[in-house]
């Protein structure tokens, strides 16, 4: 018990370092609303065309676009357990960092309206596609790795359509980690407004700010997925 008090206290202090007291009690009451509440409210932004011109990944990695049996055949074991046949059966864009025959991380994006809980997919504007299920395994991280899978995605993407093609996404109003990782990228991120979702008496209901609404991006109930 000890190790895990001085284990949260650790983090909380990390937390207060990086974010400021503010947001880390901000996170926390959100963190213990959600225990009684199924909701998220979530920050929208895209990227613009070639926000994602960094250098490349160190040597020893390839990227590259993969196909499903690729995708579960050569899934590291930091990575396994995962399961995106969906995706793959729409015709999704999955971009892998690959190490010594494994992918250590990998990207989707899609250009289609994408289930995200049982009963709830995200709409966003055609001329977009969405990013989403981006990792990569803890003990390849720093390498820049996702830099570089978007980069080559926004490649991918441009030979397919023929036209650059932006990507819209939304991140968690708490993670306040990945909210950091965008805000140093560097890169143009338009932001888009809020939109959530709450699950009341066993059905969803969702909400945009105007903002949101005016851009096109938002949560819908969809009966067809409901789990």
């Amino acid at each position: 018990m000890d190790t895990y008090n001085n284990s949260r206290a650790s983090r909380l202090k990390q937390s207060v370092q990086r974010h400021g007291l503010i947001l880390t009690c901000n996170r926390y009451i959100y963190g213990q609303l959600r225990r009684i509440l199924d909701f998220e409210w979530c920050r929208v932004g895209s990227s613009d065309d070639g926000a994602y011109d960094w250098s490349i990944a160190p040597e020893g990695y390839e990227t590259r676009r993969v196909t499903r049996q690729e995708f579960n055949d050569m899934l590291c074991d930091e990575l396994i357990g995962v399961d995106y046949d969906s995706a793959f059966e729409r015709e999704d864009l999955c971009v892998a960092s690959i190490r010594d025959g494994k992918i250590v991380g990998y990207t989707f994006s899609s250009v289609h309206p994408t289930r995200v809980r049982g009963g709830l997919v995200f709409k966003f504007p055609e001329r977009f596609s969405y990013g989403f299920a981006s990792r990569t395994a803890a003990s390849h991280r720093g390498n820049k790795l996702d830099r570089e899978r978007y980069k080559i995605r926004d490649a991918e993407q441009r030979r397919l359509h023929g036209y650059e093609v932006p990507t819209v996404w939304y991140v968690n109003t708490m993670n306040l980690e990945a909210l950091a990782v965008v805000k140093q990228s560097g890169s143009e991120t338009p932001f888009h407004g809020y939109a959530g979702y709450i699950r009341c008496c066993g059905r969803w209901i969702t909400f945009s700010s105007p903002a949101s609404k005016r851009f096109g991006a938002c949560f819908s109930r969809d009966a067809e997925s409901e789990d």
